[in-house]
């Protein structure tokens, strides 16, 4: 079993599912952005780039619409 997490994607899906198996597979989008990006970087224990979050969350929501 693997202890370290090999990459910065790696561990955005990680502490992106913990994200969406909170708030729902298919309602994640009313969770408000800001608060999308504090519990991903506290998902991800502060390992991610906090700019890096926040563009990929961006990203995210306007790939569902959400600006």
């Amino acid at each position: 079993m693997r202890y370290a997490i090999s990459s910065q994607e790696e561990a955005w899906v990680k502490a992106c599912y913990q994200f969406f198996e909170t708030h729902g597979m298919w309602d994640w989008y009313t969770v408000d952005q800001d608060q999308a990006v504090r519990e991903i970087m506290r998902n991800s224990s502060g390992s991610l780039n906090p700019v890096w979050v926040k563009n990929k969350i961006n990203d995210l929501y306007e790939s569902v619409g959400v600006k």
